[in-house]
């Protein structure tokens, strides 16, 4: 049992303060597109528990923070990663699997997923329009004119035929 605690804390720590992962929000490969650690709301070490024990495991777990970000174990968290780390754990929240909280609650990502399919048909518009105004290349050019000699070619089939081929 003491070594399944210690994993869990281990991996929750190393999830929470030094995982490196892209941000959603960021469009440039920069460096600045980086979130380092889960600083969302819904991560905290409180909300593994119960909500009735939830107030006295925040206070310990939030001793601990500070004890962390006084020896430098760990970095404290700004505003502005709080509030991106919220925004990708919604994400999440919307594009994975449906949680019971939010069964009730319907259309709360269709409006990213509208704009998605909105884009993806402007691209298969655009990629139709190309494909059918570039001129053929040379390759699709002999294609063609081979799958024409292919059609006109007809097969003689008399039983005269046949039989003088079947002798030779």
């Amino acid at each position: 049992m003491l070594l399944a605690w210690l994993g869990f804390l281990t991996s929750w720590t190393y999830l929470r303060f030094y995982r490196i992962t892209p941000s959603l929000s960021g469009t440039s490969t920069s460096e600045g597109s980086t979130i380092r650690g889960d600083a969302s709301d819904t991560f905290a070490f409180a909300y593994f528990f119960p909500d009735a024990i939830h107030a006295p495991v925040a206070a310990l777990s939030d001793a601990v923070y500070s004890l962390m970000v006084a020896l430098r174990i760990c970095s404290p968290f700004s505003a502005e990663d709080i509030e991106s780390s919220n925004e990708q754990a919604s994400a999440r929240d919307q594009d994975g699997l449906p949680s019971l909280l939010n069964a009730g609650r319907g259309g709360r990502g269709s409006g990213r997923r509208e704009e998605a399919e909105r884009r993806r048909a402007l691209a298969l518009r655009a990629l139709d329009q190309r494909l059918t105004s570039a001129p053929p290349r040379p390759a699709q050019v002999i294609a063609s004119t081979e799958a024409s000699q292919l059609a006109e070619t007809t097969l003689d089939l008399e039983p005269e035929t046949i039989q003088s081929r079947a002798t030779t």
